[in-house]
């Protein structure tokens, strides 16, 4: 062999060998990356979990990385949250207590801030004594408004404060609010009908109650023609 034959062996060799230092390296990679991806997975489907099985079996298995996992952790306060929905017993408690372990160590997660807020509105409501009831809603609105000042295009901060305002009490004065953040949920992001048909009637009920009759007829009819066979459709129904 040439000494441009041996040369281009050579070159032929070093191609191969760059070729496996790429395959090492991505496989590398998403052997780093595959957590973080199954853990994102499974905190958009909690999103639109409820089933108290489903989140029950998640808490179980994740509950026993969470103190070294900082995601685990994260997952486990978000199932906790999801039960607290239904008011499972102390659910609202350990969702505080998980949620705001996370937040120690992830500051700048506004998602993550937004659901402690809300998990702080549920401890309220579970609360007997009124003082904690207001104690609580204030600081998980002060919460919230951080996390939507900070991430205002985040899908899941906006519904989970828009949740929240709706709910609490007149006396918090936050129903414009409520109003402002389902307006803006209905014109800036594309959603499922059954989404379009609660915010709609949230906004009727929210424009109803501000008495705007004429302007919460027009949320009620759109309510109904985002799924007429929604119960957020049926609860129109009866407005209209």
């Amino acid at each position: 062999m040439g000494i441009s034959g041996k040369r281009y062996q050579d070159a032929i060799k070093f191609s191969r060998r760059r070729c496996k230092m790429k395959k090492l390296r991505w496989l590398l990679l998403l052997t780093l990356l595959s957590p973080f991806v199954l853990h994102a997975d499974v905190l958009d489907e909690l999103f639109s979990t409820r089933n108290p099985a489903r989140l029950e079996a998640l808490i179980e298995t994740y509950q026993l990385s969470a103190e070294k996992d900082p995601q685990a952790l994260k997952i486990v306060g978000v199932a906790w949250h999801q039960l607290a929905l239904d008011k499972k017993d102390k659910a609202a408690k350990q969702a505080v207590e998980s949620l705001s372990r996370y937040c120690q160590s992830a500051p700048d997660d506004m998602q993550a801030l937004a659901w402690l807020g809300s998990s702080w509105a549920m401890l309220a409501r579970d609360s007997s004594a009124v003082y904690k009831k207001i104690t609580y809603v204030n600081k998980g609105l002060a919460m919230l408004d951080k996390a939507v000042n900070a991430a205002s295009d985040n899908y899941q901060v906006r519904v989970l404060r828009a949740s929240v305002t709706y709910s609490v009490p007149e006396m918090f004065d936050r129903k414009k609010m409520a109003f402002e953040d389902y307006l803006y949920l209905t014109s800036h992001f594309p959603l499922s009908p059954d989404h379009q048909s609660e915010f709609y009637y949230k906004l009727g009920v929210l424009a109803e109650d501000a008495g705007k009759a004429s302007q919460a007829n027009e949320f009620f009819k759109k309510s109904v023609s985002a799924d007429e066979k929604s119960e957020w459709a049926n609860k129109s129904k009866g407005k209209l």
